[in-house]
């Protein structure tokens, strides 16, 4: 028995409040937020809420990101759940929209976007704009298959724009990584992200030609590929 609950820590990131159980996230879930609270120095002032990663003396974290009004714990900031029927249970994070305004003290935010990433497999929207965030978009962004807006836009990310795992995210329909430092071609892939309706890569140091099978993505109302270093017709 006693195994059979480690187990269960080991698995759900679990939340106890008078002896009860309420609403849990995988334990995943909570390292990547973990991570990416410690990479961005987050904080109650730069808009990060509630945000608390408290461990019990089994490594267990005790907080849940997800909450209801008249939960003895309130819903953390940026973070946005889907919740089943009932009281209790597992809860989904499905959006992170990390947005420090420009008016806040904490604004940019600086760092960069952990590898696990990939754990966030019910998010639905992960937009973090206008910040600082540096470095490369993670290639194990490719797990997030239930993606529909990816919002990268004004940063400092640089490399090349991973589609090879992009190209995975069928049912994305909002990709906005403009004004970055992005570089290297665009991948014909690209045509395989069918709903696309808006594709923004505009302000970054891509070369190379525009892909000519481009104009397969019939549903796009919004593009913008300008300030970049293309060659060759369009």
């Amino acid at each position: 028995m006693k195994l059979f609950i480690l187990c269960i820590l080991l698995v759900f990131s679990i939340t106890v409040v008078n002896g009860a159980i309420t609403w849990t996230v995988p334990l995943n879930n909570m390292q990547f937020l973990d991570a990416f609270c410690q990479s961005v120095s987050c904080s109650d002032e730069k808009g990060f809420t509630g945000w608390d990663f408290t461990k019990d003396a089994n490594q267990v974290y005790v907080k849940s990101p997800c909450n209801k009004p008249g939960d003895q714990d309130p819903q953390w900031g940026m973070v946005t759940c889907d919740f089943p029927v009932g009281t209790s249970g597992s809860a989904k994070i499905t959006e992170l929209n990390i947005n420090v305004p420009i008016t806040n003290a904490g604004y940019p935010l600086q760092g960069t976007i952990p590898t696990s990433i990939s754990s966030m497999t019910d998010l639905v929207n992960l937009v973090i704009n206008n910040q600082q965030i540096d470095g490369s978009i993670p290639s194990s962004i490719s797990s997030l298959i239930n993606l529909q807006t990816l919002d990268l836009a004004q940063n400092r990310l640089n490399g090349i724009i991973p589609v090879s795992s992009l190209k995975l995210l069928t049912n994305l329909i909002t990709l906005n990584l403009n004004e970055n430092s992005l570089s290297g071609k665009i991948s014909n892939d690209i045509v395989l992200l069918t709903k696309l309706t808006t594709f923004d890569l505009s302000g970054n140091e891509l070369s190379g030609n525009i892909p000519s099978d481009i104009n397969q993505l019939v549903g796009l109302t919004r593009i913008k590929l300008g300030e970049n270093h293309f060659t060759g017709e369009i």
